[in-house]
């Protein structure tokens, strides 16, 4: 027999560990994010203009963002770290609060769930599918278990 009890639950304990690792790098990314929310500094942009980037799948719209840096007094613009393809996130005219380290206003990203916390989202999601397979693996481990003593 080509599946047995025990390669289904060696399986399942990969799945488990996959699942371990995942969760522990979503960890380290909302940790990161709340970090960086938490202790950096906060502005609101204006959108001036939409930026146009060819990607693999066409053109992406993003948008400028400027604002005045409140610890220099000097206007900054940065691109929106969201993009769309059909219509900018952000049409001109709209402001954005953005959020930047202290003395680096370059760095500037809106502060938006999709701009923080869509990548940790996604792998906390990855995270329970993985967990998902897992358990049912295992379970699938114990029912082969109990046919092969009923068959030995």
């Amino acid at each position: 027999m080509l599946v047995n009890s025990f390669s289904t639950k060696v399986c399942g304990w990969l799945f488990a560990a996959a699942a371990c690792v995942w969760l522990c790098v979503a960890a380290g990314f909302w940790y990161a994010r709340a970090e960086r929310q938490s202790s950096w500094e906060k502005a609101t942009a204006t959108v001036t203009a939409i930026c146009e980037e060819k990607g693999q799948n066409g053109v992406i719209k993003y948008s400028s963002l400027t604002f005045v840096d409140p610890g220099t007094g000097k206007s900054v613009t940065v691109r929106s770290q969201v993009g769309a393809s059909e219509k900018p996130v952000y049409p001109v005219g709209d402001e954005v609060e953005v959020i930047f380290p202290s003395g680096q206003p370059e760095e500037a990203c809106e502060n938006t769930f999709v701009a923080h916390y869509l990548l940790p989202a996604m792998l906390s999601f990855g995270a329970l599918m993985f967990g998902v397979v897992s358990f049912a693996t295992m379970r699938y481990s114990k029912k082969l278990e109990k046919k092969e003593q009923l068959h030995a």
